[in-house]
């Protein structure tokens, strides 16, 4: 819809400025020519043609008299839209028609103010006074002025003919205008939309890069905008990769000096080292999360899913998430139907959604308090499963709410430094949701504590099992 808007608005923008040109033009030069002011050589050609015309007709008066005129007029009373009239000294008419009677004073109050070319009525006039042995006479050469439509056709139909033409090629020039320059917009829109959705090897294509004009160049810079972060995200996902790995090596060597030592040392030195195999747990920990992020980041091939019990599979998170919740004073509880939920999805990468989800409000909420995980089937329209994990810990500024999904980030205050979390559990629940063309938030829970939401749309095709409900 947005498309079309944009070519519609642009196509009428060129089709109206054409127009309005084009009758601004054709009105300026019809008001001109009516006005008689694009005239330029009328004066002599007219006067010449008053001059050799009429000083025939003076002849056939002076030879033969009113009659004579008469039967000359008759005989060619109009001669390509010119018309003769003929006067004596004093203004009376010579040749006895209505029009001359009616011009008879104007002509003679023009001559008077020395005016020989001008225009009375619907007529142009060019006169003159002329001499002879046998007396004095006015001439005056009438040309009608022509309508306004004279200029495009001979009559209003063909002048409407002409000018639905006119708006015809005026469309289809606009039209072509129009496409040629939404086209390449169009384009670089559905470019960008897909490296949005993380397409990066997607390129807005040769006929656009062959352009010479600003949306050629736009083209290339996004095309080089796209190489570039491609690139970068590459070596960034290739050093999470390498470090992750070449960390195992020492890690490994770390934990059988740590064995040895115990063998060797007393029962002194047993503090410092339960230390040092914390640290090496967590760091081992941290390890495997940067696997599984890159692991999830590569997106290798398309996602390998199955039919699976969400009911089943959150219960067996809340239940081993308890048992060891349960040695620190915490506790997780699950809140849902026990009835099974089905769901298309890859069960191994929700669970480990739902894990970190679960492990990461174990780490904040306050002790002899309880997680609750609770599983629901949205509101009609949303087909598919939500999973909602509440806290009762500090909970997040509502500003940094958005942050707690992106890769090593820590908040300032006391929450981060207590917990000693590397910030990488709910990147890789995002991610994961993110496979499955879900959505997850975050959001601080009333009464104090933060609550993730997860939900899992469903894929389609699904029908309901006899022993349970299917989303």
């Amino acid at each position: 819809m947005r498309r079309n808007s944009l070519f519609l608005t642009l196509f009428l923008s060129f089709l109206v400025s054409v127009l309005l040109m084009g009758l601004l033009t054709m009105g300026l030069t019809l008001v001109m020519a009516h006005q008689g002011i694009l005239r330029t050589g009328r004066e002599d050609l007219l006067a010449e043609a008053v001059r050799v015309r009429g000083m025939a007709l003076i002849e056939v008066f002076e030879a033969e008299g009113y009659r004579g005129v008469g039967r000359s007029i008759q005989k060619d009373p109009v001669q390509d839209g010119f018309f003769i009239h003929l006067f004596d000294g004093d203004g009376n008419p010579i040749t006895q028609d209505p029009m001359s009677a009616r011009l008879a004073d104007s002509i003679v109050d023009r001559l008077a103010r020395g005016e020989t070319f001008f225009r009375i009525g619907p007529v142009v006039l060019s006169a003159r006074r002329v001499s002879t042995e046998r007396g004095s006479y006015i001439l005056a050469g009438a040309v009608p002025v022509p309508p306004p439509w004279h200029f495009l056709g001979r009559n209003p139909v063909e002048f409407w003919l002409r000018l639905a033409g006119l708006i015809a090629t005026a469309g289809v020039v606009c039209f072509l205008l129009a496409r040629h320059i939404i086209g390449p917009v169009l384009a670089l829109n559905k470019a960008a939309l897909a490296v949005t959705e993380g397409d990066l090897a997607v390129r807005v294509g040769e006929p656009i890069l062959r352009r010479g004009d600003e949306i050629g160049e736009l083209g290339r810079s996004f095309d080089r905008m796209t190489r570039h972060v491609a690139e970068l995200l590459e070596a960034q996902e290739r050093l999470l990769r390498d470090v992750s790995h070449e960390l195992r090596s020492p890690l490994a060597r770390l934990n059988v000096a740590l064995a040895l030592a115990r063998k060797k040392a007393d029962g002194s030195l047993g503090g410092p080292l339960d230390r040092i195999e914390r640290e090496a747990e967590n760091l081992n920990a941290m390890i495997g999360r940067l696997l599984s992020l890159s692991r999830l980041e590569a997106d290798l091939g398309p996602l390998r899913t199955e039919r699976e019990d969400m009911t089943a599979l959150v219960m067996a998170v809340v239940d081993d998430a308890h048992f060891e919740a349960s040695h620190h004073g915490k506790g997780v509880r699950f809140i849902g139907e026990d009835v099974p939920l089905w769901l298309e999805c890859n069960g191994e990468l929700v669970k480990s959604a739902v894990e970190n989800v679960v492990r990461n409000a174990l780490r904040y909420t306050a002790e002899g308090t309880d997680v609750d995980v609770e599983l629901f089937a949205p509101l009609r329209g949303h087909d598919g499963v939500g999973i909602r994990v509440a806290d009762r810990g500090p909970g997040v500024p509502d500003e940094e709410l958005e942050n707690l999904f992106r890769p090593f980030y820590r908040l300032e205050g006391a929450r981060d430094r207590q917990s000693g979390g590397v910030g990488l559990g709910l990147t890789i629940a995002r991610r994961a949701v993110g496979l499955h063309g879900g959505t997850i938030r975050a959001l601080n829970r009333d009464g104090g504590g933060l609550t993730v939401e997860v939900f899992l749309p469903r894929p389609g095709g699904e029908r309901a099992g006899a022993s349970g409900r299917t989303v």
